[in-house]
């Protein structure tokens, strides 16, 4: 296969793709290439969808008035995906008053604890995969070093994409000299333990520790740092239920998205996914209970729920993509229900008679730099959509 990458960050073939295709048929239908006698067509774009559907939010009624809906947001391209898991956000803020040591500046070296080398990848529809989150093994690592040694944690940063699993994090803490050589030791002894945990799954995870010039950088008080270490070591991660009905299909999950420290506050995003509404509620308040129960002084909110949709295997528009596979291709194609948030789920919420289905090329590692496109898959993507409308009645 010929497979199209891009060097440094994201490709952008999701949801690249489904616009270009977009945009492509607008074109034909309009210089008279291709027309279709019995539907008309609307095409719908949207804006801010992996940041949270915030465009497809804002659709009025009146936007919509076809029958059917065909997404162009697919992964996969010999699958016609029928249902989606609903998201919700959960953050919360952690505040503390800071504490100086510039009495014990003489004594203390300050160090950055940094985590790479994680695959990351979408927190969604990888989220079985049990790869490792970069937040939760660097919490693992500073949970085990405030044990052994006295450290005084001043930040903690991780994560960038509120779909993504974390691939980097780090920490800057303030360490006593005497005690650096035999930090460093156990960093290197808690790095191999944990490529031993993931073998098979993570092939190159790095925990590095170097020195840095920022004993001026305050700290959190010693209570406050044992406690939001020990909920966060603590907090659930990853699927927390399979679904009932569906083989292989997580019904419910937990991702810890990004942390991050300013001033005098930590903050934390973390992003739940479910096809039943109350689980995604009752992840959400487990999470903000953790950090009640350790007496920590929060503020939270809950974000969404949004898109949640449910498969409907007697769809009318279902049979005809089945149909217009085959004919095509020789082949049935695969009925996928994702455990991912779609904006599918966010119209099927808004327009619960739409009858819709998503529909796309293949395409792998989205939301990272190991995103690449199946070039040929791009042009059978292209020739079923177009066979498709013309089946529609």
């Amino acid at each position: 296969k010929k497979w199209l990458t891009a060097e440094g960050t994201t490709l952008g073939a999701d949801n690249g793709v489904g616009v270009a295709a977009s945009l492509a048929l607008m074109k034909k239908i309009h210089e008279n290439e291709i027309s279709f006698k019995d539907i008309n067509i609307d095409l719908l774009f949207t804006v801010a969808e992996e940041a949270g559907f915030f465009g497809a939010y804002q659709i009025e009624d009146k936007m919509i008035a076809g029958n059917f809906l065909i997404n162009l947001d697919g992964e996969r391209f010999n699958s016609i995906t029928i249902g989606s898991a609903g998201v919700q956000l959960t953050n919360i803020e952690v505040i503390d008053n800071k504490n100086a040591e510039n009495e014990h500046e003489k004594e203390i070296q300050a160090v950055k604890i940094k985590l790479s080398g994680l695959l990351g990848g979408h927190s969604g529809t990888e989220i079985h995969l049990g790869r490792g989150n970069a937040i939760k093994i660097l919490v693992n690592v500073l949970w085990k070093l405030n044990k052994r040694f006295l450290v005084y944690l001043c930040s903690i940063e991780g994560g960038k994409n509120l779909n993504a699993i974390p691939r980097e994090s780090s920490a800057m803490l303030h360490v006593k000299k005497t005690d650096l050589p035999k930090i460093r030791e156990h960093v290197k002894i808690l790095n191999k333990t944990i490529n031993n945990e993931y073998a098979g799954i993570e092939d190159g995870i790095n925990i590095s520790i170097e020195k840095v010039n920022d004993t001026k950088n305050q700290s959190f008080s010693q209570e406050i740092q044992q406690k939001i270490l020990n909920v966060l070591y603590l907090i659930p991660n990853g699927v927390i239920k399979m679904h009932p009905e569906i083989k292989d299909l997580v019904f419910t999950s937990t991702n810890l998205s990004s942390i991050s420290t300013r001033r005098n506050r930590i903050k934390i995003v973390s992003s739940q996914r479910s096809f039943d509404e109350s689980s995604l509620m009752e992840i959400s308040e487990k999470l903000v209970e953790f950090f009640n129960l350790a007496k920590l002084k929060i503020k939270y909110k809950y974000l969404g729920i949004y898109g949640i949709w449910n498969p409907n295997f007697d769809s009318l528009l279902l049979e005809y993509a089945k149909k217009t596979f085959k004919n095509l291709f020789h082949e049935k194609p695969f009925i996928k229900i994702w455990h991912a948030g779609l904006e599918t789920g966010v119209f099927k919420t808004k327009f619960p008679d739409l009858d819709l289905i998503t529909i796309g090329p293949n395409m792998n590692s989205c939301h990272s730099p190991d995103e690449r496109l199946d070039i040929e898959s791009v042009e059978k993507f292209w020739n079923f959509l177009i066979h498709l409308l013309h089946q529609i009645r």
